[in-house]
């Protein structure tokens, strides 16, 4: 790294340009968070259907009547 001093212009220029990257990502997050609350609302009602399904699969096996 260089010890070459900044100039107040060229430190606004840099702390801009992290402020954008900065709100980028926090986009980024955010759209993460809310596609992983999707996938567990859907891995949930994956396997509540699941259990719905053997449940009846067992019930007709258990009086011997499968399909």
């Amino acid at each position: 790294m260089s010890n070459k001093k900044l100039t107040n212009a060229e430190l606004n220029e840099i702390v801009e340009s992290q402020r954008q990257t900065l709100g980028l990502v926090q986009q980024r997050i955010s759209r993460m968070s809310d596609q992983l609350a999707l996938i567990t609302e859907d891995t949930e009602r994956f396997k509540n259907a699941v259990a719905r399904d053997i449940t009846f699969l067992a019930d007709r096996i258990k009086v011997g009547r499968v399909g």
